[in-house]
């Protein structure tokens, strides 16, 4: 460990033992001098030091089934936690059916026992224009604005996302195997010529294996079709 090797050789750290020392308590004691080799004291609290100090030096791990006992980068880890956020929404709307077929604005409005005239007498619109948002909604064309105005109107959140059919990891890892897949069929083509074909079982192995390094990798062209 740097640290301990420093102090072993007498180099000053006064600096670095201070600050590493409140943090692990009053146990490693008041040390006037650090140009000597260590007291026999000094070296109860090796352990301590070096274990605090290599998880200040570590790398973050986390343990899914694409990273498991890897060491991640500042990239990976943003793209993690981004990951993590849309697996949090998949999970707590994975059960929610489509819109219901009039959809949400009318639907609500209708289970409140609102009409379309007291909806819009709290908008402080016409008639008309509940009609127009409740049919645009149906089409697909209307605004994220509008429904959160009349969602509010009704007493209700209007919140909407994009989830994925999957956990997100799954979704990145049918779109490695298509990669790999494209890249073992080219090969497996030029194997043929040369009377080299792999069997299914090889084939299948050689497919996982370059995903799992496409995963690894994250190319700049992961989304790109091939």
């Amino acid at each position: 460990m740097i640290f301990w090797e420093s102090l072993s050789r007498g180099v000053n750290n006064v600096e670095v033992f201070k600050a590493t020392s409140a943090l692990l308590g009053p146990e490693i004691g008041r040390i006037d001098s650090y140009k000597t080799k260590p007291s026999r004291g000094l070296c109860l609290v090796k352990y301590r030091l070096d274990m605090f100090i290599g998880i200040l030096l570590a790398k973050p791990f986390v343990g899914d089934s694409l990273y498991k006992g890897k060491p991640m980068g500042f990239e990976a880890i943003v793209l993690k936690q981004y990951q993590e956020k849309v697996n949090r929404a998949f999970q707590q709307l994975e059960g929610l059916s489509r819109p219901p077929s009039e959809g949400w604005l009318k639907t609500v409005r209708q289970a409140l026992g609102m009409t379309g005239s007291q909806l819009a007498s709290r908008l402080g619109v016409t008639k008309g224009r509940i009609s127009q948002a409740e049919s645009a909604e149906l089409k697909g064309g209307v605004t994220l604005k509008t429904m959160t105005s009349m969602a509010e109107a009704m007493n209700c959140r209007f919140i909407y996302a994009v989830i994925p059919d999957k956990e997100i990891e799954a979704v990145i890892n049918d779109q490695a195997i298509k990669k790999a897949k494209a890249r073992v069929k080219a090969a497996s083509t030029q194997m043929a010529l040369e009377a080299q074909a792999l069997n299914r079982d090889k084939l299948d192995s050689e497919i996982n294996r370059i995903a799992s390094e496409i995963i690894d990798r994250m190319p700049s062209d992961f989304w790109a079709d091939e």
